[in-house]
């Protein structure tokens, strides 16, 4: 079937023009509820043409429901005094002045979503005197990847000299063989340790964030600041 917004959003407008016989007559009632009727006759008729349009190709709740779009993207919407628009453009900003020191920054992009880590990054061999392949195996069970399938990696200085990567995550694989790509592995936003006999009592001893709550660790991912100490100083833990 195809996709509704109406069928899956919480709410719906439901506000009918007490006049919808012009295009004139229902931005002026959505102006006056919407903008206290500061709305310019600039955007107005900027407005009611694109209504018209609307109405045209699709009847008049295709119209209404673009007419009060539009009204809630114009700055009289957004400000609460009256607005006056200029003739001419604004004019451009002048350029800043180059920095004498070679510029850099971290360019960081928050994927919104789920990532099963353990199956991303797994230990593979070379792990000193433990079979940690095998402990991994043992913990994840029925979801635990198959060894021959992992896509290797070789580390230095690390738990285990060698790792596979998820063999559906190719790209991921070469960006790192081409040093392109680096592993945080084991970050997390612990109030303090919890020991294998105390993870029952995970939420008495880590009662700064929500552990098992999705949107809480993204944002504390953000920061990884549980006691905002330094709030608003950037991010991974900056």
């Amino acid at each position: 079937t195809r996709y509704s917004p109406e069928r899956y959003s919480n709410g719906a407008l439901g506000f009918n023009p007490t006049d919808d016989s012009t295009a004139s007559a229902v931005v002026d009632e959505l102006a006056l509820l919407l903008t206290g009727g500061r709305l310019t006759d600039n955007s107005r008729s900027a407005i009611e043409t694109a209504y018209n349009s609307a109405n045209a190709s699709g009847g008049k709740n295709k119209a209404l429901r673009m007419a009060q779009k539009l009204i809630v993207t114009s700055p009289e919407f957004h400000a609460t005094s009256v607005f006056k628009p200029l003739s001419e453009a604004r004019p451009e900003p002048p350029l800043p002045q180059e920095p004498a020191n070679p510029y850099k920054a971290v360019v960081y992009v928050n994927l919104d979503g789920g990532l099963d880590s353990f199956n991303a990054l797994v230990p593979h061999s070379k792990c000193g005197s433990k079979d940690m392949y095998n402990e991994y195996r043992s913990v994840r069970g029925d979801i635990a990847l198959v060894k021959s399938t992992l896509k290797t990696i070789s580390t230095t200085d690390q738990v285990c000299g060698t790792f596979g990567v998820h063999p559906d995550l190719s790209f991921v694989h070469q960006l790192y063989n081409d040093g392109d790509l680096a592993f945080l592995a084991n970050l997390g936003v612990l109030q303090q340790p919890v020991s294998p006999s105390e993870k029952r009592n995970y939420r008495t001893l880590n009662k700064k964030t929500a552990l098992f709550s999705h949107n809480t660790q993204q944002e504390e991912v953000n920061s990884v600041d549980i006691y905002d100490d330094m709030p608003g100083q950037g991010i991974l833990g900056r």
